[in-house]
């Protein structure tokens, strides 16, 4: 297997296992809240990635546009600097 997979199923075990293997719950209702710890732990660490996501194409957008902006302003100046035949 690639590292890369390796690692995701490293990362999934990690996130969805609840304890050692010898003391997994037995009952339905312990069951029941180690699923919904194993799924709140997961929400809670993708929760922020759109929002990362979110902010960096704004700072993106918006460093592209700075960019383009500098860029017609220069050709603007460069043709406005030039001598203009009589």
């Amino acid at each position: 297997m690639p590292p890369v997979l390796i690692l995701g199923r490293w990362a999934v075990l990690t996130l969805t296992t609840v304890g050692p293997p010898h003391k997994n719950p037995d009952t339905l209702l312990g069951k029941l809240f180690a699923g919904i710890c194993a799924l709140v732990g997961i929400f809670i660490l993708t929760l922020p990635i759109p929002i990362i996501v979110n902010s960096f194409t704004n700072h993106y957008k918006n460093r592209l546009w700075r960019t383009e902006l500098a860029v017609r302003r220069a050709e603007k100046l460069d043709q406005m600097m030039r001598p203009r035949p009589l």
